[in-house]
C-alpha cells in the first residue's frame, strides 16, 4: 500500500476499530500530501491578513475571496467587510480582489475613483486572464472550459472581451460553437483534467471550426490533487474530500474518485462525519480542497479516530 502511493501521499495512520465479534482490527487512514491550501490560496490569505492588519482603512470585497466558509469567517473576524457593488465603496476604504480574480471593469472603476486595490488574485488565474485577452486578439472566439457561474470563469470571459468568449461546461455544449471560426481554448484553473481533454478532443473531431489553439491552463496543483485522488481510489474502500460545497476543485476531487468507482463523500466539517460513513471501511483515503484550512482537516481526522475507537465499525 505504501509503495503504491510513493511520493503522492503523505500521512498513513493505523486506527484501531471494533469488528462485529469485538476483535480489534486496524483501519488505515491515508492522507494525500497536497490536502489543504494550495500556494495560490496561501498567498492570497497572506496578502489579505497583512492588509487587514496594516490598513488604517476598511477592506471590502465583492465576493468570497476563497471558497471556504471557515476560511472566510476567519477573515471576517479580522475585519473583512462585503459589498454588493462598488457604488457602496467610499474612498476611505480599500477594495479586495479575491483569489478568483475580477473583470477589467472592477479595476477601472476602482482606479478612476482613487480606490486602493488589494489584489489577491491567484497567479494561475492571472495567467488565464492574460491568455484569454491575448488569444482574443488573433482568434475569432475564445472557448473557456469551466463552470459558467464561477467567479474565475466570469472574469476570464470579460478579459477576453465582449462577444469573444463562449463557456463550455461539457461535451454537450460543443454544439453551441459557431462553425467555421478559429478558436482559442483555455480552461478554468480547477477544471477536471480528464474532462478538459475529452472536450478538446470532441471539439477537434466535430470539425465545427477552423484553426484550433489549445492553452492548457489547468493549475499544476489541481492536476496533482486529482492524480493523488485517482491513486487513492485504486486502493481505498472510501474517500473523504474535505472542502466546501462552493469549492469547484473540491467537487472535482469527489467526481474524480467516483469516476474510479470508489465511494466518496464531500465533508465540509467534522460534524458531517458519522459512524455509518466508516462501516466496512478498512482503508480510508482523505484529500481536501485547495481552500480548506489545516484546522478543518485536523478536526475531521480527529473525528474519524474518535468514531473508530468508540463506535462499531465493520472491517470486512
Amino acid at each position: 500500500m505504501v509503495n503504491r502511493l510513493g511520493a503522492l501521499c503523505g500521512k498513513i495512520a493505523g486506527v484501531k476499530t471494533r469488528t462485529a465479534n469485538g476483535v480489534r482490527a486496524v483501519m488505515n487512514i491515508i492522507i494525500a500530501k497536497t490536502a489543504g491550501f494550495c500556494s495560490g490560496v496561501q498567498r492570497g490569505i497572506g496578502l489579505i491578513e497583512k492588509a487587514l492588519a496594516a490598513q488604517g482603512k476598511p477592506l471590502y470585497a465583492l465576493n468570497f475571496p476563497v471558497h471556504n466558509a471557515v476560511a472566510v469567517s476567519g477573515l471576517i473576524g479580522r475585519g473583512l467587510k462585503f459589498l454588493n457593488s462598488l457604488d457602496g465603496l467610499a474612498k476611505d476604504g480599500a477594495l479586495l480582489i479575491g483569489t478568483h480574480g475580477a473583470c477589467p471593469e472592477v479595476y477601472a472603476v476602482a482606479q478612476a475613483n482613487g480606490i486602493e486595490i488589494v489584489d489577491a488574485t491567484c497567479p494561475m488565474v492571472k495567467r488565464v486572464q492574460r491568455t484569454a485577452r491575448m488569444a482574443a486578439g488573433h482568434s475569432d472566439m475564445v472557448i473557456i472550459v469551466g463552470n459558467r457561474n464561477h467567479t474565475e470563469v466570469k472574469s476570464v470571459c470579460e478579459w477576453a472581451g465582449t462577444g469573444k468568449a463562449l463557456v463550455i461546461e461539457s461535451v454537450d455544449d460543443v454544439r453551441n460553437i459557431p462553425r467555421g471560426l478559429s478558436l482559442a481554448i483555455v480552461s478554468q484553473t480547477t477544471f477536471s483534467c480528464r474532462e478538459f481533454g475529452m472536450i478538446v478532443d470532441f471539439i477537434r473531431k466535430s470539425a465545427a471550426s477552423g484553426a484550433i489553439e489549445v492553452f492548457r491552463t489547468i493549475c499544476p496543483a489541481t492536476f496533482r490533487r486529482q492524480e493523488e485522488v485517482r491513486e487513492l481510489a485504486g486502493i481505498a474502500d472510501k474517500i473523504f474530500i474535505i472542502g466546501d460545497s462552493s469549492s469547484a476543485n473540491s467537487l472535482r476531487l469527489v467526481e474524480t474518485a467516483l469516476f474510479e468507482n470508489t465511494p466518496a463523500k464531500l465533508v465540509s466539517s467534522s460534524g458531517e462525519i458519522t459512524a455509518e460513513d466508516l462501516e466496512g471501511v478498512e482503508i480510508l483515503g482523505i484529500s481536501a480542497g485547495a481552500s480548506t484550512p489545516d484546522e478543518v482537516i485536523r478536526q475531521c481526522k480527529n473525528k474519524i479516530i474518535t468514531i473508530a475507537d468508540n463506535a462499531h465499525v465493520t472491517s470486512g
